[in-house]
């Protein structure tokens, strides 16, 4: 814009010229008049950066290039979409004003960006969800793994193989290799017969199964009277043929570990046959979705399972699905909430167009992953924008320095002595951002290392010091939880057993529609003694 601007005032001044010289009439001045004016603004436009078609993404406001800091600029700070779309790392200590930021990045989502997104939120603070609502992001849908009046999900959801993932992920304890086997073993077994019946299951159903004969020979007849494959059926057989003593022996680890999902307040939040959070929904149809899951080893183990359905998510979205709309995944907080399968969870969901974007105390809480640090890594070469706001500890702001690389600058320097006297200027490497300036951030400002698309579309990274933009919370005082009303699961269709078998009376009546079945199914070739031994299991 510069550039024509500059053309036009020569094209001016020429013509101007042109007339002087031809007609030398004393009108000819009033033609300096444009030419002055075309002048001053050029000049005044010089050294300053204009932005005549401004990159599509988050307007933080004004900030400062810091490519070269001995030379700062003052630009417009932009985050880019296509950056976002590859996720975000922000690390900054308490009351750097991290959560602050990913509230306003989810008020831009919500404003600006088509379809939903899913905020994993840690801390568990009311005043959170107050100022997510207040400032107009307010969600879809809400879960929390502590307040009784929220959304439901099923952990039980998913692909039969997704789900024998998940529970040996979080179910199996560090017991011995023989115990831990038979452990698995069970679910290996067990889940597939409880999915193939085609109808809503729950964990407290595979829980049931485990531990009641009668109820499992309850589910194996339903298998075969769904003319389910007989190789599943005939696994679980194996499986509930072991002496019950041993059997029960070899899986008490694994029942104990199941107890706290299947009993409690929260047991109807996670097993519901007809959730009202379906997370491949939300997905589908762009949901604004909060998960308030304050830190403890029951939310650790939920979220393990919820991040499982999410890989699954992004699995399928990247082999069926063509016009993927993004749908960005915020942690916040979520340091301790790390396990060993969530670098590749991270890479399916930004390839699916789920970007995550993570929002940490320290370095530490990701080298605590994997334990070799490959994690931090992998994040870091992935991303699409590295924030660093105010940071306590020394090495976590060393490492956050390092992020920032090295510019060339020059130094003077006097030398004086019996062979020579002068100044040398020498170029040298330095650091482009000390670790002691992380300590001395406001609240909201910080280090941005981020892409940036330039002409022709060719890509690079751009430092920028900015302060990201204080949202709108007014009223967010006067926002209350949600009360979220679901109905009973009891009224829901789904296999039952819990309801079933853990109350005596509808157990009776079971028993009686049970012998009843083996009766009317009995195969000619089954001999007395087959049918007898089903019988006697009731």
């Amino acid at each position: 814009m510069l550039s024509i601007m500059w053309f036009v005032t020569g094209v001016v001044l020429l013509i101007n010229t042109l007339l002087w010289s031809v007609y030398i009439a004393w009108w000819g001045v009033f033609g300096l008049v444009p030419v002055a004016a075309a002048f001053f603004l050029c000049r005044l436009t010089s050294g300053r950066e204009t932005v005549d078609d401004p990159a599509i993404g988050w307007d933080i406001g004004e900030g400062i290039d810091i490519d070269n800091p001995d030379q700062p600029r003052k630009v417009r700070v932009v985050l880019e979409d296509n950056a976002l779309n590859l996720g975000m790392l922000a690390i900054g200590g308490p009351m750097s004003g991290k959560t602050v930021m990913a509230i306003g990045f989810l008020h831009y989502l919500d404003q600006h960006r088509q379809g939903g997104w899913a905020y994993w939120e840690g801390k568990g603070d009311r005043e959170i969800y107050q100022q997510v609502c207040a400032c107009g992001a307010k969600p879809d849908r809400f879960f929390s793994t502590e307040l009784p009046h929220s959304d439901t999900v099923n952990i039980f959801a998913g692909p039969t193989e997704n789900v024998i993932d998940r529970l040996t992920r979080t179910l199996i304890s560090d017991e011995s290799e023989y115990y831990g086997n038979a452990q698995r073993a069970a679910i290996r077994k067990v889940v597939p017969l409880l999915k193939s019946l085609g109808t809503p299951v729950s964990l407290q159903d595979l829980y049931v199964t485990l531990i009641l004969p009668e109820a499992a020979m309850y589910v194996l007849n339903q298998a075969r009277q769904k003319q389910v494959p007989a190789t599943i059926i005939e696994a679980a057989r194996l499986f509930f043929d072991i002496e019950e003593g041993e059997r029960m022996n070899q899986i008490n680890g694994l029942l104990n570990r199941m107890d706290i999902f299947v009993t409690g307040s929260i047991a109807g939040r996670i097993n519901a046959y007809a959730p009202t959070l379906d997370l491949s929904k939300a997905a589908a149809e762009g949901q604004k979705v909060y998960l308030h899951m304050p830190y403890g080893q029951l939310t650790k183990d939920i979220a393990t399972m919820l991040t499982e359905e999410i890989g699954v998510i992004a699995t399928h979205r990247q082999l069926y699905e063509n016009n993927r709309v993004p749908w960005p995944q915020v942690f916040d907080d979520w340091g301790a909430f790390f396990y060993d399968n969530f670098g590749p969870i991270t890479a399916r969901c930004r390839s699916a167009k789920m970007p995550i974007s993570f929002l940490f105390q320290s370095r530490g809480q990701t080298d605590r992953v994997d334990g070799n640090r490959i994690f931090t890594t992998e994040i870091t070469d992935n991303i699409g924008s590295l924030v660093i706001l105010r940071i306590n500890g020394h090495d976590t702001a060393e490492w956050a320095a390092k992020q920032f690389g090295s510019y060339d600058t020059t130094e003077l320097s006097h030398s004086q002595n019996t062979a020579y006297e002068g100044n040398n200027l020498t170029t040298m490497r330095a650091p482009r951002l000390d670790a002691g300036n992380l300590k001395n951030l406001n609240a909201g400002e910080a280090y941005i290392n981020c892409l940036v698309t330039g002409e022709g579309g060719a890509v690079s990274n751009q430092r920028y010091k900015a302060r990201f933009p204080l949202p709108d919370f007014s009223g967010a005082e006067t926002i209350d939880w949600p009360l979220i009303e679901v109905e009973d699961n009891n009224d829901q269709p789904g296999l039952h057993l819990w309801r079933d078998f853990m109350d005596r009376d509808r157990l009776r009546e079971l028993k009686k529609q049970v012998v009843k079945q083996s009766e009317d199914n009995k195969a000619p070739q089954e001999s007395n003694t087959d049918r007898v031994r089903e019988v006697d299991f009731l």
